[in-house]
């Protein structure tokens, strides 16, 4: 007890010795070491990896089925047979779900996983290029981690419209961010893929033309206004 006692009493005169200014160093120093480690790329892929490993353990999994990826299924096969979409093959949804799965089942045949596991490369090679370009790296790689471990619930893991078009917006507003909030220079390379994104976002779901909307129109007064927004911290150099 007295041995014990000692230490305790050592310890507190050594806390009570140290500065409140060097104490504040070392809590920065040790928040700087952490964001190092957390927010460097490796960690964003490496969750993008995992991401897919859980997605593949989904690719048969159903949890309620509304018919709607029957129909993508149908008509993306009826387009790799030769049909022409809206000619011969009537549909109200906007085409690139359709083509995607049509490209898939001519390569690989009329299969199912096939179909599925496209989706999941397409989801993780779309975000890995986005974390590429915006260097949002762990936000982006824990959006895909998330997608994966509850997407199956609403269905994320189905080749749905929804499905793409919801990873392509995502992708599009991280680099629109990057490049407003000054991360990113606004070259004509990020600006094109930001847009290229968002096209492909609105060539799957009409609906996405609202966050493109939004997504041009604010980028266009930042470039203006020519004051960026405040640099997040989410990213890395």
């Amino acid at each position: 007890m007295i041995l014990m006692s000692e230490i305790i009493t050592q310890n507190l005169k050594f806390i009570a010795s140290i500065k409140r200014e060097d104490l504040q160093e070392r809590l920065i120093l040790l928040v700087e070491k952490f964001k190092h480690k957390v927010f460097r790329p490796s960690t964003g892929y490496s969750l993008l990896a995992l991401s897919a490993l859980i997605a593949i353990s989904q690719v048969f999994y159903v949890y309620y089925n509304i018919g709607d990826e029957g129909d993508t299924f149908t008509v993306g096969w009826l387009i790799a047979n030769g049909g022409s979409l809206y000619k011969d093959i009537f549909s109200h949804h906007f085409p690139l779900a359709y083509l995607w799965v049509a490209a898939v089942l001519k390569l690989f045949g009329a299969s199912i996983f096939a179909v599925r596991f496209s989706l999941i490369l397409f989801r993780i090679s779309v975000l890995a290029f986005a974390m590429r370009v915006s260097r949002y790296y762990l936000p982006l790689g824990l959006a895909s981690l998330a997608w994966s471990l509850v997407g199956h619930l609403y269905l994320g893991n189905s080749m749905l419209y929804q499905s793409i078009s919801g990873f392509l917006a995502v992708s599009a507003f991280a680099i629109g961010l990057a490049i407003i909030t000054a991360m990113i220079r606004p070259q004509r390379s990020n600006l094109f893929v930001a847009g290229l994104l968002s096209g492909l976002s609105i060539m799957t779901d009409p609906l996405m033309i609202l966050p493109a909307g939004i997504l041009i129109a604010t980028i266009a007064v930042s470039a203006s206004s020519k004051l960026p927004l405040r640099k997040s911290a989410w990213s890395i150099r």
